[in-house]
């Protein structure tokens, strides 16, 4: 997790660590999902 605590700091003017992040929520989120929705 520390790697993702760094690209929000490093968000401002970098738009390949702002999609990057986009994508880690997005996929952290579709997987609580799943699991959420297997339990």
């Amino acid at each position: 997790m520390s790697g993702f605590i760094v690209d929000e700091y490093n968000l401002a003017g970098d738009a390949q660590s702002f999609g990057m992040f986009i994508a880690l929520g997005c996929i952290s989120g579709l997987n609580f999902i799943i699991y959420y929705r297997r339990q």
